[in-house]
């Protein structure tokens, strides 16, 4: 059962086709616009508790009025190829999913990850041992008074190996998942002091610790869900976090990871990239917005850079601006969000449609961002279960109540916005930019050849938008105040 969440917000979808009965200027070939039912397309709105609704709208004739605003698609001008969207399957939401209905367990799975009428979740990230979703710190390598064990003799992967039936499950409902890995500390024996809340790494373990995380990595791929990209510490410039946090972390210095990038982790990888072991590449940073400044160091070195397949941002501090700022000495790096949460009640970051669209999801891409995943996938109607010195009042992207209910939220939609119609290697091309205007935007040309147009609305009244790709692949729309649109265009 899909509830909804206490906002109200618009998602429209408009299926385009370039063969039908409307004529085009040229007069041989053909367009129109057939959708979901006879009338056209759908609107899909949430309105207070109200369950969601489905009505099928007629579509606009064009030129049957003046629009207010005109996008024009130019599928020559080519930018950056788009990687996926998604959440992260925390221990807490494998034990809410736990708790469902093997029929509606399915129903949500299916809902969340196909590519056949749901929202195609292509990304996965998984916390490498615990974090504020576990229900208690651990690593993967506990040993007793934290006496050191450099040859991993103790190294445990039974409490990570519970994600993996998901893993693989999210990977049958989509072929193109992929799963990112993070680490929010290293075992508490490898850090000075020696504990897993706070602290930092000591250097007499960056062999371990790398030898550590390659062993987290190849416990996976024998597990048949190979990690395609790992961070090395999340959120490593968080404050308090060297003294400590409440709950696994560490400081890690921009000084510190290099090092241990160029001269522990990085060879040990390739190692395993030339033999065909692995085909892992790393995520750098993993951190917010506005403290990204050391990153373009990192990428300035060819060891670094070569074993790189982009940088990892989160939304706690700063702007997505402030991101493509940093990210200007190296425009050929793909920039990344990997995690955002929202705040019960709302607050901070929180249950606001148009601010996801507008920092997480859409506008960023017209900065260069190739995808984005939430926090927890999902978690219960109490933001949890999670560690007792971890975020108290986050949400999940869904919410799974205590009778087995789900809720999907904003934030989810404003993710499954674009993931139910941009598929993995689409690539974004250009766009009139209309976000002075209050109406952001972004379209891109699938590996099929479709073309897709997403629309917001962040103004308080609706707004009439004209939008023209070609001949055939036009039209004109009404976009509700607070809402978005997308358009899908066939390919012929």
């Amino acid at each position: 059962m899909r509830l909804t969440s206490a906002n109200r917000f618009f998602f429209l979808l408009i299926l385009v086709s370039s063969s039908s009965a409307i004529s085009c200027a040229h007069g041989a070939s053909t367009c129109g616009l057939v959708g979901t039912a006879p009338e056209g397309f759908e609107t899909r709105f949430h309105d207070g508790a109200v369950s969601q609704s489905t009505i099928h709208v007629r579509p606009f004739e064009l030129g049957s009025f003046v629009p207010q605003w005109e996008i024009d698609v130019d599928p020559s001008e080519r930018h950056q190829s788009m990687w996926g969207y998604g959440g992260a399957l925390t221990e807490s939401c494998v034990m809410n999913l736990n708790r469902l209905a093997p029929d509606s367990r399915n129903q949500l799975l299916r809902e969340i990850f196909s590519v056949d009428g749901g929202a195609g979740f292509s990304y996965l990230r998984i916390p490498l041992g615990g974090n504020d979703f576990t229900t208690n710190d651990f690593s993967l390598d506990d040993t007793a008074d934290n006496q050191p064990d450099p040859d991993l003799k103790h190294f445990d992967f039974s409490r990570e190996a519970e994600l993996i039936p998901y893993m693989r499950l999210a990977k049958q409902l989509n072929p193109e998942m992929r799963f990112i890995a993070s680490p929010w500390s290293p075992p508490a024996w490898m850090k000075i002091p020696a504990r897993l809340d706070g602290g930092t790494l000591n250097p007499d373990y960056f062999d371990a610790y790398a030898k550590y995380l390659l062993r987290a990595l190849e416990e996976f791929d024998k597990n048949g869900v190979p990690i395609e990209e790992v961070s090395i510490q999340n959120e490593p410039l968080i404050k308090g976090a060297i003294t400590g946090w409440g709950y696994p972390q560490m400081y890690m210095s921009p000084a510190d990871m290099t090092v241990f990038l160029r001269d522990h982790f990085v060879p040990l990888l390739e190692e395993e990239r030339k033999a065909g072991k692995l085909k892992t590449r790393i995520f750098l940073h993993d951190h917010n917005w506005d403290v990204g400044q050391y990153v373009g160091a990192l990428l300035d070195d060819k060891t670094i850079r070569a074993a790189t397949d982009g940088v990892a941002f989160h939304c706690y501090g700063g702007t997505p601006q402030q991101m493509a700022a940093d990210m200007v000495s190296h425009p050929d790096v793909p920039t990344f969000n990997t995690e955002c949460a929202s705040i019960i009640p709302q607050g901070e970051t929180s249950a606001d449609f148009q601010w996801w669209l507008r920092n997480m999801t859409l506008d960023p891409t017209r900065l260069g961002l190739v995808g984005a995943t939430g926090w927890n996938l999902c978690l219960d109607d109490h933001g949890g279960p999670h560690n007792t010195g971890g975020c108290q009042n986050c949400r999940g992207l869904v919410t799974i109540d205590q009778q087995g209910k789900f809720t999907f939220n904003t934030e989810y939609d404003a993710i499954a916005q674009i993931s139910r119609y941009v598929r993995r290697g689409a690539v974004r091309v250009g766009s009139t930019d209309l976000s002075a205007h209050g109406i952001g935007n972004a379209a891109f040309r699938n590996p099929d050849g479709s073309v897709v147009v997403v629309v917001r609305n962040e103004n308080g009244t609706d707004v009439t938008v004209g939008v023209h790709a070609s001949d055939c692949e036009q039209t004109t729309i009404s976009i509700p105040a607070g809402g978005a649109v997308s358009i899908l265009w066939r390919s012929k």
